[in-house]
This record gives C-alpha cells, sequence and structure tokens, in this order.
C-alpha cells in the first residue's frame, strides 16, 4: 500500500536503530529480526498516530515527512518515551533509537533521490 506524501512545508524525521549491527552479532538473525521488528512496529505505530507518513526504510531506520513541525516532535518525543517503557518492562527486547530532523529542506531532497 502506497501512502500518499504531504505537498507543501514539510518536517522530516530520521529515526536509526542504535548498535544494529551489534545487535544482530549479540544475538543472531533471527532474534535479532525479532527484536528489530518489534522496534518497526513500535516507531510505525508512533508515526500513523501522528500522521506522519513513511517515505522509505534507510536500513535500520526510517524517513518520514510530517505536515507539520509540532507533529514531527510530538512523534519524535513520543518514541522516546515508548522506548523507554518497553526497555523497563521487556529489557531483553530494548534497543535505542536516534532521531533527527535536518535543518535545510536540501538534505531531505538529496536523501529522496
Amino acid at each position: 500500500m502506497v501512502q500518499e506524501l504531504p505537498e507543501g512545508t514539510v518536517t522530516v524525521l530520521f529515526t536509526d536503530v542504535v548498535g544494529s549491527t551489534e545487535l544482530t552479532n549479540r544475538l543472531g538473525d533471527e532474534r535479532a529480526r525479532e527484536v528489530l521488528g518489534a522496534c518497526d512496529d513500535l516507531v510505525r505505530g508512533q508515526i500513523e498516530r501522528h500522521r506522519g507518513r513513511e517515505v522509505k526504510g534507510t536500513g535500520d531506520g526510517l524517513m518520514v515527512a510530517f505536515t507539520s513541525a509540532r507533529g514531527a516532535i510530538a512523534c519524535a518525543v513520543d518514541i522516546q518515551r515508548a522506548m523507554a517503557e518497553r526497555a523497563r518492562s521487556e529489557p531483553d527486547r530494548a534497543v535505542g533509537v536516534k532521531i533527527g530532523m535536518p535543518k535545510h529542506i536540501e538534505m531531505a531532497k538529496t536523501m529522496l533521490d
């Protein structure tokens, strides 16, 4: 299912799993895929909740577009909160996620090429 991307001014958010290679080395491919899949589900749930649109996957992260900076920031905060809760409640499935929002739109255009 292809989602329609927002038009006009957008805020772009990038996520990146911290230490995904080390995680795979430590847990093995199958278990790491399971842990990373659960992380992706959690992140995508917040993206949907905040009405973001996934532009593309970046290997161990996502590029996401929002129609407002407020929505992108709220999503980033809620991703971090959800990841912290996961770390407390399910420490064996905890991973870190870095989140960034580039300052210049030219950077986002380059990522789309």
